[in-house]
């Protein structure tokens, strides 16, 4: 599992030919998930972490890659 904040491009292309799991920290950090998969031509899965302090009328958008 890739986990942490600040993760570079060339560290996620990596992981994603690697098959690694990767946790998503923000949604900028999704945008570069999503940009590595592209680049390495592979699906990536991805951990996603559900705060539970979130207000529940907010609205989360849900991005496909």
């Amino acid at each position: 599992m890739f986990n942490g904040n600040g993760k570079l491009l060339d560290e996620l292309i990596l992981a994603a030919k690697h098959n690694v799991l990767i946790n998503v920290d923000s949604e900028f950090d999704l945008e570069q998930i999503c940009e590595a998969g592209r680049i390495a031509g592979k699906q990536i899965k991805v951990l996603l972490r559900i705060n539970p302090d979130v207000d529940p009328q907010v609205n989360f958008l849900v991005k496909s890659c």
